[in-house]
């Protein structure tokens, strides 16, 4: 075993921008873990709000918190200062609005030492939250087994329940171009290079705002960047990882994927009559990997559109 790994010392890496009514649920889950060796990054990507002044009251308290500001970049550049900040021996990636159980860090410096290895991603269940209703989710642990990277490409979207070697971090960072996606984009980098152990216990919970953000950003008129620019991340995935993908039997989830995405967004645009847009999104379509949900998607957003032509023509003619 590496001697580093007798006292492993745990890099937490938080980018937060007007949060401060919610970090301190985040913050207060460090300073609740039976595992004391660790550290908290926070990196304020220009809040104007209190969130200096409420980490400030935190950091005051324990030396262990760090807080740094730099001006609006977006989460990707926070997460990059934070990892060139970091001192730990493993790193992991904690949202201002989701918490760890007091045992996370425990359970994996355990499970970390028992792995006899720092050249590993380790990861545990996690427990998500939504309208203050905390369910539970567990992995399919037969599935996982038999191809965990394709399983998680299929259901995973987070980096929260992950810990990372922090050597990893010397070659990859947090890709500034995706706005969206730029997590998943770096997990999955990470994960064609290192092997994963799976912690089969719930250590920390997310909040799903997904359903209400997307509700904004549709009322708002921005979904549509949204969508451009996590097909842009997956787009860049393909170009660059495909045939490592393939080697991992995993290209045809992350086709899965991606094409579930199109059919999201090519939806929504047209509900919103942006058929251009739509149509523009169904062509993005990867058919690499051909299967029944794929012309489940393509046959549908069709059939949409031309109801809609339909619709559109009568009411003209009438």
């Amino acid at each position: 075993m590496d001697k580093k790994l007798n006292h492993i010392l745990f890099s937490i890496i938080m980018p937060t921008y007007n949060r401060a009514n919610m970090i301190g649920i985040a913050i207060e889950s460090l300073l609740k873990q039976t595992y004391n060796h660790w550290e908290l990054i926070i990196v304020d990507d220009g809040s104007v709000d209190d969130t200096r002044k409420v980490v400030g009251i935190y950091s005051a308290r324990d030396n262990r918190i760090k807080y740094v500001f730099q001006m609006n970049q977006g989460e990707s550049a926070a997460r990059n200062v934070g990892l060139l900040e970091a001192k730990g021996d493993f790193i992991s990636f904690l949202d201002d609005d989701d918490y760890y159980l007091e045992n996370f860090l425990a359970v994996f410096e355990k499970n970390i030492k028992e792995g006899k290895t720092g050249l590993a991603v380790f990861m545990c269940d996690q427990a998500e939250e939504s309208d203050h209703v905390i369910k539970m989710k567990q992995i399919d642990k037969k599935k996982f087994v038999k191809n965990s990277l394709s399983y998680l490409i299929r259901f995973g979207n987070n980096l929260q329940p992950f810990v990372f070697p922090a050597n990893i971090f010397k070659e990859e960072f947090f890709d500034t171009r995706f706005v969206y996606g730029e997590d998943v984009h770096l997990l999955y980098r990470i994960l064609l290079r290192l092997p994963l152990f799976y912690v089969q216990e719930t250590l920390c919970v997310y909040k799903n705002h997904q359903n209400m953000t997307f509700n904004r950003e549709f009322k708002d008129g921005l979904f549509l960047k949204t969508s451009f620019t996590r097909l842009d991340m997956f787009d860049d995935l393909f170009l660059k990882y495909k045939k490592a993908f393939f080697e991992r039997a995993a290209l045809s989830n992350l086709c899965f994927k991606f094409n579930r995405y199109c059919y999201f967004y090519a939806s929504a645009a047209l509900k919103k009559q942006k058929t251009a847009d739509s149509l523009a999104i169904l062509k993005r379509m990867k058919w690499d990997q051909p299967n029944f949900e794929m012309l489940y998607y393509y046959i549908s957003i069709i059939s949409r559109f031309l109801y809609y032509a339909l619709k559109k023509k009568i009411l003209v003619i009438s």
